[in-house]
């Protein structure tokens, strides 16, 4: 599922990836991951069982990624794998994958 993007704002994302949030997923994780979605810019904040979302960046990021929200729900749901969006260059991703990958066991997206 795409979001339309007439439907769909990014900072309504922002606070839908808050409301996803699974914490007891999130034993042990502690990461910041700044993300850009279709040009707005926010970094999410992973610490003590809770996951905040903040508009701009952050200085401390393990993972900065560039993408759209389309690509970001396809590889939550599998219908494209974090590699080949990579690859293709529909997801620009600096930093730890491994901190980046986390956040989709973190987040519970909603079935089709």
């Amino acid at each position: 599922l795409v979001p339309d993007v007439a439907l769909s704002r990014p900072e309504w994302d922002m606070l839908a990836l808050e409301a996803a949030f699974q914490p007891e997923r999130a034993d042990g994780v502690d990461c910041t991951i700044d993300l850009t979605l279709s040009g707005f810019r926010f970094h999410i904040v992973v610490r003590d069982r809770t996951a905040r979302c903040f508009e701009g960046g952050s200085e401390n990021a393990d993972a900065t990624a560039t993408t759209t929200t389309g690509t970001l729900v396809g590889i939550g749901d599998g219908q494209l794998s974090l590699g080949d969006a990579i690859e293709t260059g529909k997801l620009d991703l600096q930093g730890s994958r491994r901190a980046f990958e986390q956040l989709f066991r973190l987040f519970e997206l909603p079935a089709d």
